[in-house]
């Protein structure tokens, strides 16, 4: 014997392996991708654990049980999830669309067309990868802790768009409620730091907020600065850039917050930097939604076994000048991509990158791009979906 790997799909093996390349992938809870030669796992594409009606009256676990089948520089896969899904040679997701009920057997793919047959009986024909545009989302790199933030006033659109004119291949933005519910971001209680206004953001309704100036505290130049919502931030963004939404509330924040990026078209990029409570109620909006586990935050292996156990998309380490390499090793072996929070030193940074971290979270972003560039991160260039608001269109760089 060569090598031997459990895949923790015990009882649910109808899914066929499927050798592609020097890997090879196997569906079932989620779907994992090995070295073919040494076992290794290289990536897990997290399925969502939210079984609908039909898994309900029929077991106790979901377990995905479409074969892959590979077609050219993609897999496609169905899911008990519900959703069939396509993933690139790096294992990520480019491409997802929810059926409703779930997907039993392997898809078929001819010339640009994909079929699927799913558990209720439907044949379902989409145009393969003809007619989307695949994203591809960084591995790595540098995260903007509340946009350039150095720079530019922290969680405007100022401080966004010169974090996308940089490369930053990943934006961090605080989210909060205001008092007639609306979604501003924010990153404080109050709205007395960072604008001309005083109180708690929840006294405030939106249109009294815009009227308000958000950059003058930082430099006169942005005395234009307004409070932009959710669905502003949303609609500057490149489709291939990271977003990290800090939640600054709970389960109505969460709730609110998931159906703006589903209905911004912006689930394969966003995830939720939140706790439980906030992370189940936006699962229950929309299963696909990304997770970082913000519960008890550390630099420790408690909060690495707690970020996997329930299953987390992202973690955000917190603290100290690195991390430990097991640590990031045992998160990648179950599919959590790596955040740290935060780091001012070129050198901590540069460490942090050698021992497995992905995304540090920063403000002095230019500076730490260097850094990035030095250790060979290419900087983002930017993709638009081609109904994106092109109101950056300065941003684009050679």
């Amino acid at each position: 014997m060569i090598w031997q790997k459990g895949t923790a799909n015990a009882g649910y093996q109808n899914a066929i392996p499927v050798v592609w390349g020097d890997q090879i992938l196997v569906n079932g809870t989620n779907l994992q991708i090995f070295d073919l030669n040494t076992g290794e796992i290289r990536k897990t594409v997290r399925c969502a654990q939210d079984a609908d009606r039909f898994l309900r009256s029929r077991r106790l676990t979901i377990a995905g049980s479409s074969t892959p089948i590979v077609a050219g520089d993609h897999a496609f896969f169905g899911h008990d999830d519900t959703s069939i899904r396509a993933v690139n040679r790096g294992g990520d997701v480019v491409w997802e669309h929810r059926l409703g009920t779930p997907v039993k057997t392997a898809p078929a793919v001819t010339g640009d067309k994909l079929f699927v047959h799913d558990y209720a009986g439907n044949l379902w024909c989409f145009a393969s990868m003809a007619d989307e545009k695949e994203v591809r989302m960084p591995s790595r790199g540098i995260c903007a802790h509340r946009g350039a933030s150095e720079t530019h006033p922290e969680n405007t659109l100022s401080a966004l768009r010169e974090a996308i004119r940089l490369g930053a291949q990943m934006i961090e933005f605080d989210v909060a409620l205001t008092k007639d519910g609306q979604l501003v971001l924010m990153h404080d209680d109050t709205i007395d730091r960072t604008t001309n206004g005083k109180g708690a953001v929840a006294n405030w309704t939106l249109c009294e907020l815009k009227k308000l100036d958000a950059g003058t505290w930082k430099n006169a130049k942005f005395k234009s600065e307004r409070i932009p919502t959710l669905d502003e931030a949303l609609a500057i963004m490149p489709a291939n850039i990271w977003l990290n939404v800090h939640l600054k509330g709970d389960v109505e924040l969460a709730e609110k917050v998931t159906k703006r990026i589903a209905a911004n078209k912006r689930l394969h990029q966003s995830f939720l930097a939140c706790g439980i409570k906030a992370a189940k109620a936006a699962k229950r909006v929309d299963g696909r939604i990304k997770i970082c586990n913000m519960e008890r935050q550390g630099n420790s292996l408690p909060y690495v076994k707690e970020t996997i156990e329930m299953k987390a998309d992202f973690i955000q380490l917190y603290k100290g000048k690195s991390v430990d390499p097991a640590h990031t090793k045992l998160l990648k072996q179950h599919g959590i991509r790596v955040n740290f929070c935060c780091a001012k030193e070129a050198d901590v940074v540069r460490r942090l990158f050698e021992v497995g971290a992905e995304f540090p979270l920063v403000d002095r972003l230019e500076p730490m791009l260097k850094v990035a560039d030095e250790m060979g991160i290419e900087r983002l260039k930017p993709v638009y979906h081609s109904s994106a608001k092109r109101s950056i269109s300065h941003a684009d760089k050679d």
